[in-house]
């Protein structure tokens, strides 16, 4: 069977002689100094397809994918010994093939500083993933011409012909899919079905490429590749189309890739900053469809699994899914720059200075105490392998004695009468007075992660310095907050999840609906003259909200504060407008004030008297519920500003 199916995929294997005489020649010899291949191009290229046949034309190859090991120094050093003690017999050369390598773009370092340098001379590298090596690996007057970086290009019109071809494709439907996939190799085996143009089935990480091709309208698509990496085929089966009428217009489904960098996933360039910008307000809908399926996946698959690893994989795919599109810039890295490790002997004077610029001296406490506990006590390194940040866990049911008098934090929980569950006692990092910054998103990412991840876990307790980085969670109704176990005068506020009352899963399911069902507490009455004059500040946001210069020099932008360029004040703006607006409440007589202010405000600019006539109101109706909405909806930006204040 293996061969059979060997020769099968042989069969059906076109192009790309370059890049198999290139690794023909590296286990040869006959490239000299070179000792490393490193193939590089965006998602459904053909890396890892390549990589077979480059394993199947040589003896002596060990294969690692970087995707399904850990993304940590430590595991990884371990492995690399091992593979050294496989390949100690040098009669023969040896092939070490690398695959999805960017998986390991944090780790770079590790690799070209302390792994390679150390391989037999027998042994010979070819990697392949999204990106090449960084620029200071490629331009090292060492590295320069050991290393050999080639960029797959997409196939010829004649090897897209081929494929189909072997592939059992008739002659007519040929021209059509080699017009609409431009030569992206994954495009096209998914479409080379005669009877009904299906996908075939795809890896998870595929499925944003594969969408380019597929999804039934570019708002789909764009939201589709805004969640990499965690759109799965089962998130998206039903938005597929059953034939190609439905594909994406040509001038995207020509360019049916993504790239990735260090710094995460991007589009074409033709399409990046502003579709993916304006695409939250202006197809609200596609990417509500795209999330939605995403969150209902996570939840049901949550509600199958009673392993803690099992659940903490689903888990950390959540707080990404929720937060749907990048708010800025810095955000949603998703571990690309940023990995987790254990504490290293040249960690603590760094954390001491994170811990002592917190002003808790406590804190510094339960650190030396659990400095050794690697189960307890987890630091966030950037690309650079510097500290930046920690998470440390404590078990409220071992907490006693020592721990409780020196912690003011732990003493007010203890009286409230709380003996169960886990507290997050640390929570720092060095770039806690930038926020929203790179290092807060993944502390708040892995937390909520680890909080839904625990089985039978009965309250998840976060102290935390500064609720800014959590501000969005509690807002939408997906944090609580607990006042009452808050210590009198304390610098921390208790934020978290009391799973008696709601499971995790439920948790999830919950922001299908825009929060968790609860109340909160109504807005306290301001004075006459700011409410009105926030009410002018909102009115004249909702009028500029598609108008980044007009809307991030407005009144509202000016009360909810922040730096940067237009758009990304502007951005901040529609974000506080929209979260307010997923809080209103559904009146009985008729259409949602969400849904009235999405469609007149945040929707497609168009004619009031069109879009009442759309929702089945006369003109007059259609007024005068809008109106009540804005007040509604000033009232609620007023009770944000105020919580954040």
């Amino acid at each position: 069977m293996d061969a059979l199916l060997a020769a099968e995929r042989e069969s059906l294997f076109v192009g790309r002689e370059k890049e198999l005489g290139l690794a023909d020649d590296l286990i040869r010899g006959a490239l000299e100094p070179t000792r490393i291949l490193w193939f590089h191009a965006p998602g459904g290229f053909g890396k890892s397809t390549l990589l077979d046949r480059i394993q199947d034309r040589h003896d002596r190859t060990v294969r690692w994918n970087a995707d399904g090991l850990p993304r940590d120094r430590e595991q990884l050093v371990a492995r690399f010994e091992r593979l050294l003690e496989d390949v100690q017999d040098g009669s023969e050369p040896v092939l070490w093939i690398i695959d999805q390598v960017e998986a390991h773009a944090a780790l770079e370092n590790v690799y070209f500083d302390e792994l390679f340098p150390r391989l037999p001379a027998h042994v010979r590298v070819v990697a392949a993933g999204r990106s090449e090596p960084g620029r200071a690996i490629r331009v090292d007057a060492g590295w320069a011409r050991i290393l050999e970086a080639c960029e797959l290009a997409v196939l010829s019109d004649r090897e897209s012909r081929e494929l189909l071809r072997r592939r059992g494709v008739s002659r007519r439907r040929c021209e059509e899919l080699v017009d609409a996939t431009a030569g992206h190799p994954l495009t096209l085996a998914c479409l080379a079905h005669d009877a009904d143009a299906r996908p075939a089935p795809s890896a998870p990480l595929q499925l944003p490429e594969i969408s380019v091709g597929l999804l039934r309208t570019n708002a789909h698509a764009l939201a589709a590749l805004a969640l990499m990496p965690l759109a799965r085929l089962e998130t998206l089966a039903g938005a597929l189309p059953v034939g190609l009428e439905a594909a994406l217009e040509n001038t995207i489904a020509t360019l049916p890739f993504v790239r990735s960098g260090v710094e995460g996933f991007t589009l074409h360039p033709l399409y990046q900053a502003p579709i993916l910008c304006a695409l939250m307000t202006l197809e609200p809908d596609a990417v509500a469809d795209v999330r939605r399926r995403a969150i209902r996946l996570l939840a049901d698959k949550l509600d199958g699994r009673r392993d803690y690893a099992a659940r903490l994989e689903i888990t950390l795919a959540w707080p990404y899914v929720l937060r749907g599109l990048p708010g800025s810039e810095h955000l949603d890295h998703h571990d690309r720059t940023h990995f987790w490790d254990r504490l290293g002997p040249g960690d603590g004077s760094i954390l001491e200075g994170l811990v002592a610029s917190s002003g808790d001296a406590a804190l510094q406490a339960h650190l030396d105490r659990h400095r050794e506990a690697s189960e307890r006590l987890r630091i966030l390194r950037d690309e650079a392998r510097r500290p930046v940040g920690f998470l440390l866990w404590l078990d409220l049911a071992e907490t006693h004695g020592g721990a409780e008098s020196s912690d003011p934090v732990l003493r007010a929980i203890r009286s409230a009468g709380v003996r169960s569950g886990l507290l997050l006692r640390g929570w720092e990092c060095a770039e806690s007075g930038q926020s929203p910054s790179v290092s807060q998103s993944e502390l708040v990412a892995r937390s909520v992660a680890e909080a839904f991840a625990r089985p039978d876990l009965p309250r998840y307790l976060m102290a935390i310095r500064d609720l800014t980085s959590a501000q969005h969670w509690l807002d939408g109704g997906l944090l609580q907050r607990f006042e009452h176990l808050e210590a009198p005068a304390g610098q921390n506020a208790i934020v978290g999840y009391d799973f008696s009352e709601s499971s995790p899963s439920d948790w999830m399911r919950a922001a299908l609906g825009g929060g968790r069902p609860t109340t909160p507490p109504p807005p306290a009455p301001g004075e006459p003259a700011s409410r009105e004059e926030l009410g002018h500040a909102v009115r004249a946001a909702l009028r500029d909200m598609h108008d980044d210069v007009r809307l991030s020099c407005g009144a509202l932008a000016e009360r909810v504060g922040g730096h940067g360029p237009p758009a990304a004040r502007a951005e901040r703006v529609r974000a506080v407008l929209r979260n307010a607006m997923m809080q209103l409440p559904s009146p009985a007589d008729g259409t949602s004030h969400a849904a009235l202010i999405e469609r007149a405000f945040f929707a497609r600019p168009g004619k009031q008297r069109a879009i009442a006539e759309d929702l089945g109101m006369s003109y007059g109706t259609f007024r005068r519920r809008l109106r009540r909405a804005v007040d509604n909806l000033v009232g609620r930006v007023e009770w944000m500003l105020a919580r954040a204040e």
